[in-house]
């Protein structure tokens, strides 16, 4: 297996990876956007608070830049 193939195959898997953390980060919004226009109080909003936290939207563009 050439350098190559090697290199863009790691980097096709985390192209991948960050698009399946992406989409839960955005359904995890978009939930949360939800249950604040419809003043519905769910179970899980505690915890995708917590998610939504300005820490974790650091470590998201800390993963988009490096």
């Amino acid at each position: 297996m050439s350098y190559e193939l090697i290199g863009i195959s790691v980097l096709w898997i985390f192209l991948y990876g960050y698009l399946i953390v992406a989409s839960i980060d955005f359904g995890a919004g978009f939930f949360a956007f939800y249950a604040k226009a419809t003043k519905k109080d769910h179970i899980i909003n505690q915890l995708i608070s917590r998610y939504l936290s300005p820490v974790w939207e650091v470590t998201n563009v800390f993963f988009v830049f490096f």
